[in-house]
């Protein structure tokens, strides 16, 4: 398994939130004004990565940047 990410402050949460979750279809309804976050995005701002619920999604690539598995741009299908 890949090891687990989690940003390290509010500024590099917000640009990882602004590569990934800002253009994922998983938290365009929240975006819209009309549902729910994402529970992956909302679960790492409420757990760390050695709580058992930490979501499993959120984390470092084979390149070592952070990356979310579950990402699905915008317009593409999934």
């Amino acid at each position: 398994m890949s090891e687990l990410y989690q940003p390290a402050s509010g500024s590099e949460g917000a640009d990882f939130m602004a590569t990934f979750c800002d253009r994922c279809t998983k938290d365009a309804a929240f975006r819209a004004g009309t549902g729910d976050s994402c529970p992956i995005a909302a679960n790492t701002m409420v757990l760390t990565p050695a709580d058992a619920e930490y979501p499993r999604e959120w984390i470092y690539g084979a390149d070592g940047e952070p990356t979310c598995t579950a990402f699905n741009a915008d317009g593409a299908e999934g």
